[in-house]
C-alpha cells in the first residue's frame, strides 16, 4: 500500500474468514475479497463535495463519537461518559438518552456489518422492526434515505419502517424523520444499477 505499507491498527490484509471492516481505512472484506462500501457505491454515482471540507470532517468526528455513546448505552456497555469525549457529542449524547428512554423498547442491534458478494454497509441501529441511521449534520441530505434503503436491501432480516434520527445543537430533541420505503429503495436501486454499469464498461 501507498505511504509505507498497512498502518497500525488496519486488518485489511488479514486472512480470516467472514465478514470485518478496517476501521482505519474504512474497507471491508468478506474472507480476503474487498467490498465496495455503500457509501463509495453512492458517491461513484452522486459525487459529493463538501462546501467547507474541514467543517464536514468535523461534523463526522462529531457523529461518530455521538455513534459510540448511544450505541454503547442502549447495550449496557457504557458505564460512564469517557474523560476527553468531545462536549457537543455529550450534549448531543443527552438528547439520545432522553429520547431512548422516553418509551419501553426492545432488544436493540447496533452497528451490525450487511452485504452481499460485492457491496457491503454497517448500520447504526435496528429495533422493534425499525432500522435507524442516525445524523449529527446540521441538515439531512436527501441521500441519507438511500443509504438507508441500501442497508435493508443487503440485510436478511426485514425492517417494517425505516427512519433517520436527526439530533443536532439547533434541536431540542432529536426528530425522526421516516423514510418513504418504497421510494428510497427504488432511488437505491437504480444507483447500484448504474454502479455495476459503470463497473463493467471500467474493466471492458
Amino acid at each position: 500500500m501507498e505511504g509505507g505499507g498497512v498502518q497500525v491498527g488496519c486488518n485489511c490484509e488479514s486472512v480470516e474468514e467472514g465478514i470485518r471492516c478496517c476501521s482505519r481505512h474504512h474497507i471491508y472484506h468478506l474472507g480476503t475479497t474487498p467490498l465496495t462500501s455503500v457509501t463509495r457505491v453512492i458517491q461513484s454515482i452522486i459525487p459529493y463535495e463538501p462546501r467547507d471540507p474541514a467543517a464536514a470532517e468535523n461534523a463526522r468526528d462529531r457523529g461518530v463519537a455521538v455513534d459510540e455513546l448511544f450505541c454503547g448505552y442502549i447495550t449496557g456497555k457504557l458505564s460512564m461518559i469517557p474523560e476527553n469525549t468531545r462536549e457537543d457529542a455529550v450534549a448531543l449524547f443527552w438528547k439520545l438518552y432522553e429520547w431512548w428512554n422516553s418509551e419501553k423498547r426492545g432488544t436493540p442491534e447496533v452497528q451490525k456489518i450487511v452485504h452481499d458478494d460485492t457491496v457491503a454497509g454497517r448500520f447504526d441501529l435496528r429495533c422493534d422492526g425499525i432500522r435507524y441511521d442516525l445524523k449529527c449534520t446540521y441538515n439531512v441530505s436527501p441521500l441519507a434515505a438511500i443509504q438507508l434503503a441500501a442497508y435493508e436491501s443487503l440485510d436478511d432480516q426485514m425492517s417494517e419502517e425505516l427512519m433517520i434520527i436527526h439530533v443536532t445543537a439547533r434541536l431540542e430533541k432529536p426528530k425522526i424523520i421516516p423514510v418513504e420505503f418504497f421510494e428510497a429503495m427504488a432511488d437505491w436501486l437504480t444507483i447500484r444499477s448504474a454502479w455495476e454499469l459503470k463497473r463493467k464498461l471500467e474493466t471492458a
